[in-house]
């Protein structure tokens, strides 16, 4: 590498072999280098012939990713993603003032989650390539960043915008139904042959359910913040402040005079047992305005359970078992977790439906602990991944206790004490290992024994697929609903067409609230209701919305016609708007 080229530093995604091949096509490779922060791995379309360089160790990152550095005309961060990439810049300040930090979102938002290094970094980096005002008024007010506004729109080339082909024919049978109430007209068996699509569907207290819904929508059109805002709603429920100093999780839309000054709002609807229930909150970052907590009956009406309200108490209304805790409940503490610290049995209820039956994707590693005590789970977990054609053997979990080296445990009280935060520094750490176990071969192809791989080495595929397994398996009969943003991630079309038919199944009994990017997957055997997308207006506000919705329009209801074509023909709108040309002037004058 010489002193004249762009160095581009970057993780393995599905976005940027596309980006590699597009700058090649539109600037030549001559004045580009790309590194990737991980061990050597081609996957998400990088092949050896896109000539990029693997760097993950200690010596790769500070001695060699460091040299590149220093000698690069330009440093192009797309996305701040691995600690030690921020160490290695905070450690060598002057390197800032020539990186441009392509901003992607979840690299800096919210601030407590990210580390101390990371802060530091969004705060004094050079460069900020967005066009997205919100997001850089975030990191201003957030980080206090300093760093200089590059306004462009920058969308990376995906493989979502290609002609879609296909050789198969539909299989669907389409029937027209006539007026079934005439005693002439006896449609039995046309109904047996409509009953393979009532596998979507399961019926709890007269209720037909929906099993799964899958969101679509181009990149940055906010489906990640859907699930984020469910996230938001359960953590502000099971995770109360401790003091009247705390703030709650309050992010308004600031793209709007009339809602950057308003409060956040949720309202959710759901069954337990026997019970709909529904409950509404309204807050800024300081207090509650207004909590409600209704059960709904069958006519559709609510019998109000509690009604809290901040400026008007005396239009209250509230359990007599919890009126006398009504005077010591803080502005932001919410009477729903109140009312459960006081064993209020529909309280406690409705707490627990948040805490156990609504579940996102943990720490990986966690969902492994199943696997020690629960043979039959660690069998059905094996079958499982060698059906979708991933060859493991076995699979082995270790926990264990480890003492933190002194070194460690020093730099860590230093950044502590930087920070003015008087906080323990533990000794020791709980650590959870685990190995894939798979067949090893001699040169001639004969079986020789074993080898445990450490589950870090696996693809990201094989990660990703084994973390949805333990999932499924951990509350396939348990009636909780399963919320996972971009669920096929690393999967090959076939592997995420046969999870959504496990998902889609008789034996599933929960529900599945899924993203996407895969398009091809708006034909596999979705009810046009299962189906949403998420549109961002030019206010920057997102619209969700259902194929349903479309019902009927212009030949939706048809099956013999793919959802995906006329997606990719704008029938159903949130279809991205990319700008080659300002993508192109990212590198102009470089």
């Amino acid at each position: 590498m010489n002193e004249n080229k762009i160095l581009h530093v970057m993780i393995l995604s599905n976005f940027l072999a596309p980006f590699i091949d597009f700058v090649d096509e539109n600037f030549g490779r001559e004045n580009h280098h790309y590194v990737f922060i991980t061990s050597e791995k081609y996957e998400y379309g990088l092949t050896p012939e896109h000539k990029v360089e693997f760097l993950h160790t200690d010596d790769d990152i500070f001695i060699t990713l460091l040299k590149y550095m220093k000698m690069a005309k330009k440093i192009i961060l797309h996305g701040l993603w691995r600690d030690k990439v921020d160490i290695l810049l905070y450690f060598n300040k002057k390197l800032l003032k020539k990186c441009y930090w392509v901003m992607w979102g979840g690299d800096f938002y919210f601030p407590e989650k990210q580390t101390w290094f990371r802060n530091q970094i969004i705060k004094n980096i050079g460069n900020l390539v967005t066009d997205i005002s919100l997001d850089l008024k975030y990191i201003r007010e957030k980080y206090g960043s300093i760093g200089n506004h590059i306004k462009l729109s920058f969308v990376y080339p995906n493989s979502l915008y290609h002609e879609y082909k296909s050789e198969k024919t539909s299989n669907d049978i389409n029937i027209l139904v006539g007026n079934s109430a005439t005693q002439t007209n006896n449609h039995i068996d046309i109904f047996e042959k409509l009953k393979k699509f009532k596998d979507n569907t399961f019926t709890k207290n007269k209720f037909s359910l929906l099993k799964s819904s899958i969101v679509f929508g181009a990149n940055g059109s906010g489906k990640s913040n859907l699930i984020i805002a469910i996230k938001v709603l359960r953590d502000i429920i099971i995770k109360p402040t401790e003091s009247i100093d705390d703030s709650l999780r309050y992010m308004p839309f600031k793209l709007d005079e009339n809602s950057d000054i308003q409060p956040t709002k949720f309202s959710i609807r759901f069954m337990i047992a026997d019970a709909i229930y529904h409950y509404h909150i309204e807050y800024t970052a300081d207090v509650v305005l207004l909590e409600e907590l209704s059960k709904v009956q069958k006519s559709g009406s609510e019998d109000i359970y509690f009604r809290r309200i901040y400026d008007s108490p005396d239009s209250e209304i509230l359990p007599e078992n919890l009126l006398s805790n009504r005077e010591q409940l803080r502005n932001n503490k919410l009477f729903l977790f109140e009312g459960q610290d006081r064993n209020d049995k529909i309280c406690i209820d409705v707490f627990t439906w948040f805490k156990r039956n609504l579940v996102f994707e943990s720490n990986r590693k966690e969902l492994f602990k199943i696997l020690v005590t629960d043979e039959e789970s660690k069998n059905l977990f094996i079958k499982l991944l060698n059906l979708a054609d991933f060859n493991l053997v076995d699979i082995k979990v270790k926990e264990s206790i480890e003492d933190i080296p002194k070194e460690i445990s020093s730099f860590m009280a230093m950044v502590a004490k930087e920070n003015d935060n008087n906080v323990t520094i533990p000794k020791q750490v709980k650590s959870i290992e685990v190995y894939s176990v798979y067949k090893k071969y001699n040169s001639r192809g004969e079986f020789i024994g074993f080898e445990d791989i450490p589950i870090e080495m696996d693809s990201s595929g094989t990660q990703k697929m084994m973390a949805l397994a333990l999932m499924i398996i951990n509350s396939f009969h348990s009636e909780k609903v399963l919320i996972l943003d971009e669920f096929d991630d690393s999967f090959h079309l076939s592997l995420a067409k046969a999870i959504l038919s496990l998902i889609n199944s008789n034996s599933n009994k929960n529900q599945f609230v899924l993203t996407s990017h895969n398009l091809n997957l708006l034909d596999c055997r979705l009810r046009v209701d299962q189906i949403y997308f998420t549109e961002k207006k030019f206010t920057g506000a997102t619209e969700l919305f259902s194929l349903f919705d479309f019902n009927g329009i212009n030949g939706v209801s048809r099956s013999d016609i793919s959802f995906f074509k006329r997606y990719l023909d704008g029938l159903f709108g949130a279809v991205p708007d990319i700008d080659t040309d300002e993508i192109k002037l990212l590198f102009e004058g470089m």
